[in-house]
């Protein structure tokens, strides 16, 4: 007993209470948390390809290069599993494709005007992925943005406007894989442990129309010379045997859906 109040009265000297001391030993945060968040965006590019056609087959190569904005972006506070010294904790992390292109093959077959395809191949672009844990005034941030290579399907209908002049319409599922990035530090002050760790899938669905010019097609560039000798000799016109069969260029613009994003977070005290 008298060595209790010999302690206490040391205590109270310096100012400084047993009851302060208590809260402090207790007062420990312990916060985690998780989230996730997927993006829409808008779509716009420009593709080049070369058709071939044999009879209603139609078949060829493209590649096309698009600019969009499928930011999965999420930020709040972490649930406080114990204490309320400093402050909740609070994170963000952000998922981004900012552009991405495509190498592909296409096969179809026509009715008409109209061209029904299908289309596979490579895709690539950059995938941007950073996540930020606040904490009593402090911060620890990782991040990647590496170039990522995929693949590409999809499908789609065009129209033929006119012999040079393509209305399409396509389809596209784009899967660049997952990225993901991972770490804990020790910040001190205040003494605690920040961990925090988030992954981006970076697969995304796409919808678009646009417009393509048609070039070099055989048939077309013989009945382009007999217009132009006169008089024009109607018997020996003749409409085009292969009107998809050329060089092309184009723009499009749409939609675009996915680039699903995941992060877990905790802040704990350091080792003592």
């Amino acid at each position: 007993m008298k060595h209790r109040f010999a302690i206490a009265s040391a205590l109270a000297i310096f100012g400084v209470s047993s009851a302060s001391i208590n809260l402090a030993h207790a007062c420990t945060d312990q916060d985690v948390g998780s989230n996730s968040a997927m993006a829409r965006s808008w779509v716009a590019g420009a593709q080049v390809g070369y058709n071939w056609q044999q009879g209603s087959w139609v078949y060829g190569v493209e590649t096309d290069i698009a600019a969009t904005r499928l930011n999965s972006s999420m930020q709040g506070a972490l649930i406080q599993l114990d204490g309320n010294c400093l402050g909740p904790a609070t994170a963000t992390t952000t998922g981004t494709v900012d552009w991405y292109g495509t190498a592909r093959a296409r096969v179809g077959w026509t009715v008409g005007q109209l061209l029904f395809y299908g289309t596979g191949g490579l895709a690539y672009g950059q995938v941007d992925l950073q996540s930020t844990v606040n904490f009593s005034g402090q911060s620890s941030s990782l991040q990647t943005s590496p170039l990522r290579a995929g693949w590409v399907a999809g499908g789609g209908i065009e129209y033929e406007l006119s012999p040079n002049i393509i209305l399409t319409l396509g389809y596209q599922y784009v899967d660049l894989g997952t990225v993901s990035v991972s770490g804990a530090t020790l910040i001190t002050p205040p003494g605690y442990v920040f961990s925090q760790g988030a992954s981006s899938h970076s697969s995304f669905q796409v919808v678009t129309v646009g417009l393509n010019f048609l070039f070099g097609s055989t048939a077309n560039n013989a009945n382009d010379a007999l217009v132009s000798q006169k008089p024009v000799r109607a018997s020996r016109y003749q409409a085009p045997s292969n009107p998809w069969q050329g060089l092309y260029f184009g723009g499009r613009a749409g939609g675009a859906w996915g680039n699903n994003t995941n992060a877990t977070y905790s802040v704990m005290p350091g080792p003592s």
